[in-house]
């Protein structure tokens, strides 16, 4: 019988996590400070994958780093993601090499958002603040396209 409740809980679990709905969850960014789920809440957030080894990562950096200077005080959170899921001093190494001014976290929230398998370098997802993932973007992003379409999903 425990199996069987065991079964359902984790059926009805990943039913939500694929509906884009994730219970709270901490994590920790770049610099060792514990980052809550609760952080967003009321706001939106932007998930950014990158990699050293990734050129157009690097070419769209100076974009996110003027993206979050424009919205760091808005209702607007920015992360980025290591795609090979460096830690540590590799992981500030790289960011310090690719110039990234934004946060980041250490650890892949993919789990959390239900974001699925990443086929290309650089992809950049936008949750809303309910949680839920309402664009993927594929490709290089600017600042001034992430605030459009930032403006365009607030509106809808």
């Amino acid at each position: 019988m425990k199996i069987k409740q065991i079964v359902i809980l984790f059926f009805m679990l990943a039913g939500l996590s694929w509906a884009g709905v994730s219970s709270a969850w901490e994590m920790h960014d770049a610099q060792g400070n514990v980052i809550s789920s609760k952080n967003f809440e009321h706001k939106w957030l932007i998930l950014n994958y990158w990699a050293s080894w990734c050129d157009s990562c690097r070419e769209e950096t100076p974009e996110f780093n003027s993206f979050y200077e424009m919205n760091k005080d808005k209702n607007v959170v920015l992360y980025g993601v290591n795609y090979d899921h460096l830690t540590g001093n590799e992981l500030t190494s790289d960011i310090n090499a690719m110039g990234i001014k934004f946060p980041n976290l250490a650890e892949d929230p993919s789990v959390m958002y239900a974001l699925g398998e990443l086929e290309v370098l650089p992809v950049t997802f936008i949750i809303n603040p309910d949680g839920k993932v309402v664009k993927k973007i594929m490709g290089r992003s600017s600042a001034e396209s992430l605030n459009d379409v930032l403006n365009y999903l607030r509106k809808k």
